[in-house]
């Protein structure tokens, strides 16, 4: 049996056909994603016409909310850290010597504005794998383009598990992805390692490694993108439902086997459009890094210059920018497809993305423009 719920357009138990009953009296969910029947709640109350439920199951959900909470706050404490470090910074670490590695330094555009689950989690276990098993060292003739071709492989039977009709199956999918991401961290270490930049976090552009690397980045978002479509035309969401006038994380039933009548083109369409924000975050995103770079990363000729790019550096509204581009660049929201792979939520998560994702991100991108404008007049002084 599928690891689905089923449609509650059943009628079999004596189950109401929602068909029958107004849009307004369908069940919205406090925590998208944890409603599911026959399952013990933590709390319910009524509003208006409207039934409220926190759906967070005792015993299924409970490790999932732990695990999520002790991320976040992980998280949390480490963006503090990295905060306070942001706040020390000497200036362009070009020529900073690093005896181990650091997290927190040495401090580049690219570390600044990578994603959490690769700057706290995955990026660390790389380091400390190379550092331990000193794996670049002993296997010299393993380039970082290698691993970049593994990691393609990887992303390959992930993504053939990844729309299977299985939850648990998609769900070691999805760790497999990871596993890739965390190869796609490692071919960086190696690379460093080989080229004796060791934990200087730097796009290297103009060389093979930096194109292969684009490319397997490329492919990812392509894989995960088709998964989400390939999966959704097997099992289509209830269409009495999801044709409804709502917001997506209203739905009293997410994916289940509804009636076949949506198009493939409807099936297509948001997955689409998903993938084409993730691509367009990431070219924006490397961009950014890039004039950043230019600006931050390279030593000032004079000491009023010195000054500007210090102070320009330490500003809040420069972490606020930092920061939100470490929740919406490419890979985070790729880490957010994967996760709602696993809650069973896809077609929840690829229309927020196409209703909130692309509008969010294009005056995001706007409002970066005029930030970097006025940084690289205050430091360069070009304005």
């Amino acid at each position: 049996m599928s690891d689905y719920t089923k449609s509650e357009s059943s009628t079999k138990g004596g189950r109401k056909d929602p068909e029958s009953a107004p849009a307004a009296s369908y069940s919205a969910t406090l925590v998208p994603g944890f409603c599911n029947e026959n399952r013990r709640f933590v709390g319910r109350f009524s509003f208006g016409s409207f039934r409220i439920c926190n759906m967070l199951s005792l015993s299924v959900h409970w490790p999932v909310f732990w695990a999520t909470a002790f991320l976040l706050i992980y998280y949390f404490l480490m963006d503090c850290r990295l905060y306070q470090t942001l706040q020390q910074w000497p200036g362009s670490t070009v020529n900073a010597t690093i005896g181990h590695y650091s997290p927190f330094r040495p401090l580049t555009m690219k570390l600044l504005m990578m994603n959490h689950g690769n700057h706290y989690l995955l990026m660390p276990l790389a380091e400390y794998f190379d550092e331990y098993s000193k794996f670049s060292k002993r296997f010299p003739f393993i380039t970082a383009n290698m691993v970049s071709f593994s990691h393609i492989v990887v992303c390959i039977v992930a993504f053939r598990m990844m729309y299977s009709d299985s939850l648990s199956v998609r769900r070691w999918g999805c760790l497999l992805f990871q596993l890739r991401n965390w190869l796609d961290a490692f071919d960086g270490v190696v690379h460093r390692s080989h080229a004796g930049t060791q934990f200087r976090l730097k796009s290297y552009r103009n060389t093979s490694g930096y194109l292969v690397d684009a490319i397997a980045d490329t492919w990812s978002g392509f894989m995960e993108s088709l998964a989400m479509y390939l999966f959704l035309l097997k099992n289509p969401p209830t269409s009495s439902l999801a044709r409804l006038h709502i917001l997506p994380w209203t739905k009293p039933q997410e994916n289940g086997r509804g009636r076949k009548d949506f198009s493939k083109w409807e099936l297509f369409r948001p997955c689409l459009v998903y993938g084409l924000l993730v691509a367009f975050s990431g070219i924006f995103w490397d961009r950014y890094i890039s004039h950043y770079n230019n600006i931050m990363e390279y030593i000032p000729p004079n000491v009023l210059q010195k000054e500007q790019q210090l102070a320009q550096m330490k500003t809040l509204r420069m972490w606020i920018f930092i920061w939100v581009w470490r929740l919406v660049n490419a890979q985070a929201l790729l880490d957010y497809g994967l996760i709602s792979i696993a809650l069973d939520k896809t077609w929840s998560f690829i229309h927020i993305m196409q209703y909130f994702g692309w509008p969010f991100l294009i005056i995001f991108c706007m409002a970066t423009e005029i930030q970097l404008a006025e940084v690289q007049g205050a430091v360069m002084g070009t304005l």
